[in-house]
């Protein structure tokens, strides 16, 4: 049986427009995950410090003052935070 060198031709044509179709729907899902993952991050990062305000509203920085050396490394917060409780 022959088959028409024509027909393979359009054949071959079609798949590879259909994968290079399938290559950009990917490129745009995978974009749009990304966006996405990085607004979720950002929405994240102001509810996680929220909480840390309403969990502790005196100590909340302490950490981030630590990781700026000795001379705010949160001693100071903690005697805040004992001066407001007396």
């Amino acid at each position: 049986m022959a088959t028409n060198p024509y027909l393979q031709e359009a054949l071959a044509q079609q798949r590879l427009a259909l994968d290079e179709q399938m290559k950009q729907y990917q490129a745009q899902s995978l974009h749009a995950a990304a966006q996405a993952a990085k607004a979720q991050a950002t929405e994240n990062r102001g509810a996680a410090l929220d909480w840390r305000s309403y969990a502790n509203p005196y100590g909340n920085m302490a950490e981030s003052l630590a990781s700026r050396g000795l001379k705010n490394s949160g001693l100071s917060q903690s005697a805040l935070s004992r001066g407001y409780g007396a």
